[in-house]
């Protein structure tokens, strides 16, 4: 019996060694299988919070190469709406709208090019087919840029049952087809070329504005979108630190309470070898070796 219970006694105490080194109150299952249930959800809650905060990081760098993109779109449709200017002045002769015409055509393709933009090496305006450039140039009259990207969103989750759309489909910015930009440039162009302004001051001025327009609302929802994201994020950093202080709470150990149990459980010991001492009484081989 004594034996047993002294054999209780050192698990009991190499119990607590392990929690006094590991700093945890738990090392297998066994121990306390309330805090061990308690311990997974929490780091299955961390664990959530934590793909949360990146898939926010990734939506706020999407949006953010979006953004430029579109901003860089505003300032070419800036320029545009003075080289119209200039181009329905009168008094413009034929080889200064030619050049404005040629800058117009270099315009365009900065335009193509901005359509291009990648994030992670996908086109951020080509929707969900985002390894397909989102326009083609053809030869075909009734669909000289061609929209080669569908409608589809990109989503990032970022809260349970939480989804937000970062990406913006690229025919909602450039227009496709007769409509698209690249074709009004076209025109503008051709209309610089052939001196037409009528033209100059009263269509395409007025397109201009209108693509501006469109340009203005598309930069006012994504900001939107990206203060969202950063808000949540603050708060899942917010609820990062109050599930760590949770957690560490349920497994970490209170180092003075352990330790005093520590030297109580030597005093133990110590008192069990003196009674086992008495027990195991010398014989006279004991004497005699």
């Amino acid at each position: 019996t004594m034996l047993r219970n002294y054999e209780r006694i050192n698990r009991n105490l190499d119990k607590t060694f392990q929690q006094l080194s590991s700093g945890k109150k738990i090392t297998s299952p066994s121990d306390n299988p309330v805090i061990l249930v308690q311990s997974m959800g929490i780091n299955t809650d961390l664990d959530q919070i934590e793909q949360h905060k990146k898939n926010i990081i990734s939506g706020i760098d999407w949006l953010e190469s979006t953004e430029a993109a579109i901003a860089e779109i505003g300032t070419v449709l800036n320029r545009v709406k003075e080289l119209v200017l200039a181009g329905a002045n009168g008094t413009m002769t034929n080889d200064d709208r030619e050049k404005y015409a040629a800058e117009i055509e270099q315009l365009k393709s900065h335009l193509l090019q901005v359509s291009e933009t990648t994030y992670g090496g996908d086109y951020i305006f080509s929707g969900q087919r985002v390894n397909q450039k989102p326009f083609d140039v053809t030869n075909d009259p009734a669909d000289p840029y061609k929209f080669l990207g569908n409608e589809g969103k990109i989503n990032r989750e970022i809260g349970i049952g939480t989804i937000i759309d970062v990406n913006v489909v690229g025919k909602a910015v450039f227009g496709e087809s007769d409509n698209s930009i690249f074709k009004f440039l076209d025109d503008v162009r051709d209309h610089l070329t052939n001196g037409n302004t009528d033209m100059l001051s009263g269509d395409d001025l007025a397109k201009i504005d209108e693509f501006f327009e469109n340009v203005l609302t598309i930069r006012a929802q994504i900001g939107a979108r990206i203060n969202r994201l950063e808000l949540t994020q603050n708060r899942l950093e917010e609820l990062e630190y109050n599930y760590s202080k949770l957690l560490a709470n349920t497994e970490n150990i209170d180092q003075a309470e352990v330790i005093m149990y520590l030297k109580m459980q030597e005093s133990v010991q110590r008192a069990a070898l003196a009674v086992g001492s008495r027990i195991i009484m010398p014989t006279l081989i004991d004497f005699l070796t």
